[in-house]
């Protein structure tokens, strides 16, 4: 059943990779950003098991569970991170749009 779910995500998540890297790039850029980021996914794909070791290496915890549980906590940080980045963010935007009109 999981390798179902993660098939999925992964079915629904490359598309949309592709298309957000299509909608930034300019005309005559799209097979460049496709290649870009195709490739940025596969090397993450070859990096994981490797990065995933090396933390079970350093803790002396090579259980799986323990390695993801890491990662979960990275993730956690990172999109708390990205998130007040983009709130900030989205504060300065509109206080600039109120402050000219």
């Amino acid at each position: 059943m999981s390798a179902c779910l993660i098939g999925f995500g992964q079915g629904v998540l490359f598309p949309l990779l592709i298309l957000k890297a299509l909608d930034r790039a300019g005309p005559y850029q799209g097979d460049r950003a496709v290649a870009i980021t195709s490739s940025c996914i596969f090397i993450g794909q070859f990096l994981s098991p490797i990065v995933l070791d090396g933390i079970g290496g350093i803790s002396s915890n090579p259980s799986i569970r323990f390695q993801y549980g890491v990662l979960a906590i990275f993730i956690l940080i990172t999109v708390t991170i990205t998130m007040i980045i983009l709130l900030k963010h989205s504060h300065q935007l509109s206080n600039r749009i109120s402050g000219t009109t």
